[in-house]
């Protein structure tokens, strides 16, 4: 084919394609533009004789913000093939996107003479994949806020069980900073309120003595946390972010923290410096606090931070729920504790002082639980009767709080009022029963009550002296003897054996003994025959149960209610048995006190105790002193 037609046939291919081609020459200056095909008039609207002599760059518009120009110059200078997509401008300032293909044309001798551009219009190839990039940062960005939604609500359920596990409001506390860190922070602190400043919220108590728990992802920063909080407390309120949330009881966001801002506000306070390198130390850069909130009070104020990134209104709304539930757990702990107090004051004082009987030592702790801010109903009684004897009762009222303490001191009244009139155990016990049903005075009771008396002439000729004791069992658990051999069982548990007074015993004054209920041992009551409890119902229906047996001289008997001898870890059976054994470690000669004391520490020391205990203690003496 001549060389002439292969020239034609070329130029008419280039005139008639729809791509775009164009030459510039870099041998003039800034590489102006000198051919186009008709194709990219019809793509940029842009007439050959507008354009010729102009270099390419108004295709841009003034659009040159873009990352894709650099690589083309660059490609341009170095005289390489270079391929880039850009946004171009159609003449009606329409744009589009143009991928550009530039290629070097050479001479003979290796010089650069033009440059030949292809220009190709993929504005939908582009815009589609934007589309798809825009698309899937929204779903990203989705799943982001839906993970980030899913820990928060992790999160607070989270601090809702440990702040609910406990009514101690430093273990509450201490929970809950270790479970903020580090999920929502990299340190978080918490400054609580006295109890009377919670009760105002004023200046002065805000700024005030508090106590403060931190805790730091990194445990070599701790202290110095710790330290930077405690400084806030001196600050003045607009400089302090702790004591502007004390005072006004609303949330701060700080969206970026300025040490520098905060040491120039702080300057004339004189701990600037101290504070401002504290702050740089820690490398903290956002920080949100917010109130510990109850019942429309302020009780502290919760603080976090972090060392990277920002919080934002979303991590301000957290905050603020971890306030309310963090407030509402102190509020709830000091509530129980003030119950609780009362509770245990009421109790003790209902408790009785124990008088001095001739033959008898007597010794009694009451140990309130520390488990829980509830309190019991355990009691117990001695009263010098007016026959001689000794009227010693234990008992233990259904509940844990102020009304079981009430009915608790009720209830002794009660006792002592029955047992004054010289009425046998048994009696006393369903008149008791009969009147707390009649008046409601408690739900359910358990009671042991009985009558001892010291044979006194023996006791007064400086002989062993035993002692006669007649007792009856409202669902109360078993006393425990001592006898002076070292032995120690159950009364009123099967085994232990019957013993009744010989002739001429019980001595003057004591009410009639009238026989034995038919087929039962004096001392061998069944768990099933321990008697109705106290409210339970049925008083008078039957004969209550009622039981008699010397004392020795020099035995001792140990009356106790449930929380000494069972709790989770411990079953009843168990714990009977092991306080038998403990028992019988205990030298007679040492005393009820040093017997209750061993009792105490051997059944109570390094176990949880999840309820009152009463123990009482007594000892029949071996002779006159």
């Amino acid at each position: 084919m001549p060389e002439w037609l292969d020239l034609q046939i070329r130029d008419r291919a280039l005139q008639a394609t729809g791509a775009c081609f164009t030459i510039t020459d870099p041998r003039q200056p800034d590489n102006p533009l000198i051919w186009a095909n008709p194709a990219f008039e019809r793509v940029t609207g842009y007439r050959l004789a507008e354009v010729v002599g102009r270099n390419c760059r108004f295709l841009q518009n003034g659009d040159d913000d873009q990352p894709a120009l650099a690589e083309l110059r660059a490609g341009l200078a170095a005289g390489r093939h270079v391929v880039v997509v850009l946004r171009n401008y159609r003449r009606d300032g329409t744009p589009f996107w143009n991928e550009l293909a530039i290629s070097p044309v050479f001479d003979p001798l290796g010089e650069i003479t033009h440059f030949v551009g292809v220009q190709t219009d993929v504005t939908e190839r582009v815009d589609a994949q934007l589309e798809r990039d825009r698309l899937f940062e929204r779903e990203r960005a989705a799943r982001g806020d839906a993970e980030r939604a899913t820990a928060q609500l992790q999160l607070l359920a989270d601090v809702s069980e440990l702040l609910s596990g406990t009514l101690d409001v430093g273990e509450a506390l201490d929970r809950l900073t270790k479970a903020v860190v580090p999920t929502a922070a990299d340190w978080c602190s918490v400054h609580v309120l006295p109890p009377r400043s919670a009760l105002t919220g004023t200046d002065s108590e805000a700024m005030g003595p508090r106590r403060v728990i931190t805790h730091h992802r990194d445990p070599r920063l701790r202290a110095i946390a710790e330290r930077s909080q405690l400084l806030q407390a001196e600050l003045p309120t607009a400089a302090s972010t702790v004591v502007q949330v004390l005072r006004t009881g609303r949330p701060v966001l700080r969206e970026r923290i300025d040490p520098e801002g905060l040491r120039a506000t702080l300057r004339p306070e004189g701990r600037a410096d101290e504070l401002v390198g504290l702050l740089e130390e820690l490398g903290l850069t956002t920080a949100v606090a917010t109130p510990l909130l109850a019942r429309g009070r302020v009780l502290g104020a919760l603080v976090m931070a972090r060392s990277s990134g920002s919080y934002t209104a979303d991590d301000l709304r957290l905050a603020e729920d971890l306030g309310r539930r963090a407030g509402t757990a102190i509020d709830n702990a000091r509530l129980y504790r003030a119950e609780h107090t009362v509770s245990e004051s009421l109790q003790r004082s209902l408790l009785p002082t124990i008088p001095e009987l001739p033959g008898l030592a007597f010794a009694a702790r009451y140990l309130p639980t520390a488990a829980t801010a509830t309190v019991g109903g355990d009691w117990f009684d001695v009263l010098a009767l007016p026959d001689g004897a000794a009227g010693v009762a234990i008992g233990d009222v259904m509940g844990h709080d102020i009304a079981a303490a009430a009915a608790m001191g009720q209830l002794s009244s009660v006792l002592r009022s029955y047992a004054w009139e010289g009425h046998r155990p048994a009696i006393v016990l369903d008149r008791l029963d009969r009147l707390v049903q009649g008046l409601e005075m408690a739900q359910l009771a358990t009671c042991l009550y009985a009558w001892i008396q010291v044979n006194d002439a023996g006791f007064a000729q400086g002989a062993a002296a035993p002692a006669f004791m007649r007792w009856a069992n409202a669902g109360h658990l078993p006393p425990l003897l001592l006898t002076p051999d070292g032995r120690a069982r159950l009364l009123g548990s099967t085994g232990a054996p019957p013993t009744n007074p010989p002739a001429g015993t019980p001595p003057a004054g004591t009410p009639p003994a009238g026989p034995a209920p038919a087929g039962l041992p004096a001392a061998g009551l069944s768990s099933a025959e321990a008697g109705v409890l106290i409210g339970a119902g049925g008083a008078g229906s039957s004969p209550r149960p009622e039981l008699r047996i010397l004392l020795p001289a020099g035995s001792h008997l140990v009356l106790y209610t449930d929380g000494l001898v069972e709790s989770r870890d411990l079953d009843l059976d168990d714990g009977l048995e092991r306080l038998r054994l403990i028992a019988e470690k205990h030298a007679p000669e040492d005393g009820p006190e040093a017997l209750v004391d061993l009792i105490v520490d051997q059944m109570l020391t390094g176990r949880r105790q999840d309820d009152d205990v009463a123990i009482l203690g007594l000892r029949v003496l071996a002779g006159p002193g």
